[in-house]
Order: C-alpha cells, then structure tokens, then sequence
C-alpha cells in the first residue's frame, strides 16, 4: 500500500470520500464482486488531478457507475475504483432541446425529464438501466434507437490531468461501441433532442418499459444483454435454439424467460458466469457456426479460463 499512501493524502486534503478494500458486491446489479483497494467517490471538479495524480503515483484505475453491465472478478479490482456517484446533476435547456447530465445521472431519469419536457429521441432507450456514462461507453441502445443518435458532446477528464470535449464523429460509435481514450473518464454528456408532444413521448416510454417487463427478467438479478446480437439474427433466440435456456452453471442460470440474460440465484460467482458464458457460446457455435461477442463489461483480476 507504500504506492497509495501519496494519493489517499490528497484525498483527505481535498476531502474526498474514499474506502479501503471495499466489497464491491453490492454495488452491482447482480451481486457479484470482490473487493477494490481504493475506492473513490470525487467530484468532477477533482477528476482531471486525481488522474493525473493516480497516473504518476502508477496506480491503475476504472470507472463503475450502476454496475449494471459490469462483471467484477471475484478476487476485487486492484488499484483505484472510481466511482461515480458523486458525477451527477442534470440541466435542461428548454430554448435549444438540450439535456446536459453528469456522468453518473441515471439514464432512466434523462429519458422521463426528455419526456416530460417533450424532447423526442431517448424513448427507445427507456428501460434500459445504468448511467448515462455507462451508457455513451457501450452505445446503448434498444428499439431501434441508440444513446448516439442523441449525442452533442462528451467531456471527459483525460490522464494526463486536462478536460476535453468530444463531438460523436471523434468517439466512432458503433453497435454497443464507443472509442473512449484510454484511461479517461466521462465527466458529463450533453444531448440534442427534437421537440415533439410529451404526452405522447411518455405514452411511448410506458410503452416500452411494459415490454421490458414483459419479456425480460427484469427483477431479477442480471447484468443484461450478456451477448451482442450478430448481423441479421437476435442472441437470445440462437441460444434458446442451441437448448441453453435454464442451463446453470454453480448460482449462475440463463434465464428462463430471456435467454441473453443470465441471473444470480443467490450464491453466483464471477467465475460460474464466465464458465457459463463460455458453454453457451460453444453450444451456439456448434449448433449455428456463429461466434457470440460478450456485451459485458469484466473488471478486476482474472486468471486464465
């Protein structure tokens, strides 16, 4: 801990909240996770030097929001986990059909605030759990929309300790893809809307949050989509066709109402979802010759499958 002695006496004299070897369990949405080294909860103000800071002193870092498409290692996160809860705030601009969030605003809250203020564009987005950050990193998108048809400008605090503004051509988006700089992290997103009629914006997201309920396991503990659709086909029907829907591996089973979904029953471990993801897209493979892409996100230390 020698290493870190210089950082977390910064922390305590620009007094920002940080804890030491922090379960990270539950902080995500499907329960699963060691524990972090540090983990951090700074405002956007602090972000550009703490990188900075955290870069000269050679300690690793990453980003967790809502943990909702985030697979801890079960032996932690070594280095600092930046936490972005204290990353919120959201602006509306009722003039220009701009939303400006903090990184850590829930999705959920831009899409219902689009609404009421009838700004179309995120409806096809409701439903979807996680941050807006979370959400600009992997192109979150579902109903045919995407978080990028809406994107203005992305800042992030870069590494080396400066901030800079990114306009969607520069993050290179693409499905369930965003290019982010390495290492730095998103700070606040500004979005474009069109104007259009609230009431009918908000028929539209009821709408499609019912058919999320409807048809995915929504209340259950999950980390979402685990696979990405391949070109022409959908993910979940390739496993249900490959017989893998209630397979289950220790905790961990593919979901019996969804099977791109995979569920903690109780006592899943980072490794029995790893073990079961790669049965599934073997069974898929051997059966239909196309090669699953993970949608997940994994963080931490992970030995060799």
């Amino acid at each position: 801990m020698t290493r870190y002695k210089a950082f977390l006496a910064w922390c305590r004299e620009h007094g920002i909240h940080y804890e030491l070897n922090q379960p990270l369990a539950g902080l995500s949405w499907i329960g699963i996770g060691g524990t972090a080294d540090i983990l951090v909860s700074p405002h956007a103000a602090h972000l550009p030097e703490m990188l900075a800071r955290l870069h000269a002193c050679g300690i690793p870092h990453c980003i967790l929001g809502k943990g909702s498409n985030v697979l801890i290692s079960d032996a932690g996160v070594r280095g600092a986990v930046i936490c972005t809860d204290q990353l919120t705030g959201l602006g509306v601009d009722s003039e220009r059909f701009v939303i400006e969030a903090g990184a850590g605003t829930a999705l959920q809250q831009i899409v219902q605030r689009a609404a009421e203020n009838g700004f179309a564009g995120s409806e096809g987005l409701a439903g979807i759990p996680g941050t807006i950050a979370g959400a600009v990193a992997g192109n979150a998108g579902s109903f045919g929309a995407e978080i990028a048809d809406i994107v203005q400008t992305v800042d992030m605090a870069l590494p080396d300790g400066t901030l800079r503004s990114f306009p969607p051509v520069e993050l290179h988006f693409g499905y369930r893809y965003a290019d982010i700089p390495s290492g730095a992290v998103i700070t606040s997103v500004r979005l474009q809307f069109r104007q259009s009629d609230a009431a009918g914006l908000l028929r539209r997201v009821r709408r499609f949050r019912a058919e999320k309920r409807a048809h995915q396991p929504v209340t259950d503990r999950s980390l979402g989509c685990v696979f990405k659709n391949p070109p022409g086909n959908a993910a979940g029907r390739l496993i249900e066709e490959a017989g893998c829907k209630g397979l289950r591996q220790g905790g961990i089973e593919v979901s019996p109402v969804h099977a791109n979904f995979f569920v903690n029953r109780g006592d899943g471990s980072a490794r029995d979802y790893l073990t079961l993801m790669h049965q599934v897209r073997d069974r898929v493979f051997a059966v239909s010759g196309i090669a699953l892409e993970s949608e997940i996100r994994m963080v931490g230390e992970w030995r060799p499958h």
